[in-house]
């Protein structure tokens, strides 16, 4: 399974994404960066898709999932850096839920962040997978960009409907909903799933245009990567200031 990380503005971070994802995920797996500006100083499992840029991140995306054959990957963005290991037994489970055909996708979030994250969930009621105790289903992560596992086609899908998106716009509350007829009638008996443990632990490094430090230094404690994060912090904001 691929990983596939899209990069807008901030693409002079993504070695120091790079470095966070081969420390705490592997080396040996493929990533395809997928950015306008041409890349430098990634490693060997790094490749990268010259997309178009313009102020729609869905119609730049496009033309590289029209043509994208694999059945699953793994989606986040450039700022989603990791700051502890990946867990690869629960990714084992995920990957053979997916392989009994009824689940689309999986997200990485947090239980207690879909509300902040995504919609009102009080209508939701999220149910635990019978055949796996780890997993659960039902919640209101359809359209979530947080690291997530896709299937290609439900991406595909909400992709040729979101046209003239940015990538705000794609997972938010009024594309979920304007959408949400057409989504749930593909989906049909299919589940979303999310874990009670976090797959992928990450923090941003950047939220809503700006220095995320206030969310990431309460996770992030290991002094190297401290250090990884402000360097990645200083490369977008080089007058940031620190007060620590």
């Amino acid at each position: 399974m691929k990983v596939i990380v899209t990069s807008g503005k901030y693409s002079q971070i993504l070695p120091l994404f790079a470095k966070q994802f081969n420390k705490y995920f592997s080396s040996d797996v493929e990533v395809v960066v997928l950015s306008a500006n041409e890349v430098t100083g990634l490693p060997d499992n790094f490749s990268h898709a010259k997309i178009p840029h313009t102020k729609f991140w869905c119609n730049d995306i496009r033309e590289f999932f029209d043509s994208f054959e694999d059945e699953l990957f793994l989606g986040c963005m450039e700022d989603h850096f990791l700051h502890a290991p990946v867990d690869l037994g629960l990714l084992a489970e995920i990957i053979t839920e997916f392989e009994y055909g009824d689940i689309v996708k999986f997200c990485s979030v947090k239980p207690n962040d879909w509300k902040s994250h995504i919609t009102d969930c009080s209508h939701f009621s999220c149910k635990q997978l019978e055949r796996n105790d780890r997993l659960w289903y039902n919640a209101p992560v359809r359209q979530s960009l947080l690291p997530s596992i896709w299937n290609t086609d439900l991406f595909r899908f909400i992709l040729e409907r979101s046209t003239d998106c940015n990538a705000w716009e794609f997972e938010t509350r009024h594309n979920m909903y304007r959408l949400e007829n057409e989504v749930l009638e593909f989906i049909g008996d299919r589940k979303v799933l999310f874990a009670k443990e976090q797959l992928y632990p990450m923090s941003d490094v950047i939220r809503g245009g700006e220095p995320a430090m206030g969310h990431w230094a309460q996770e992030v404690k290991d002094p190297d990567d401290i250090a990884v994060f402000k360097d990645a912090t200083e490369r977008v904001f080089p007058d940031v200031l620190w007060t620590t």
